[in-house]
């Protein structure tokens, strides 16, 4: 069964694009990465001013009911923690990263062990 709703995006059928090359983006100079991503409780910064980090490095945590970590989207330096406005015009706590433009990942994240099948 096919669910329909009204109004959305009507996307045409095709891709304009098929015919390029992917593109590798280059990390941002600064990302600013708030710490209530979702509806759970907001996380508390497990990092501070001047900490260098990695991709995947857990730069916030919670132990509150229905709450994730979070985790650096480039490799760099904490530059500050400060508040920010979301789009829903709330103020939450953010970090802030000054990019490296390594994007080393974080030697203490590691692959999943490959899963044996018969």
């Amino acid at each position: 069964m096919v669910y329909t709703f009204k109004g959305g995006t009507h996307v045409r059928e095709y891709k304009n694009t098929r015919a390029l090359a992917v593109e590798n983006m280059p990390a941002p100079p600064t990302v600013e990465i708030p710490l209530s991503q979702h509806i759970g409780a907001p996380c508390v910064p497990c990092v501070k001013k001047g900490d260098h980090v990695y991709v995947g490095t857990k730069v916030a945590d919670s132990d509150a009911y229905v709450s994730v970590p979070i985790h650096s989207s480039v490799s760099g330096t904490v530059k500050e923690i400060k508040k920010v406005i979301m789009p829903g015009g709330q103020a939450v706590d953010a970090v802030i990263i000054t990019s490296d433009g390594l994007m080393e990942h974080d030697p203490a994240v590691c692959p999943p062990p490959e899963i044996k099948t018969k």
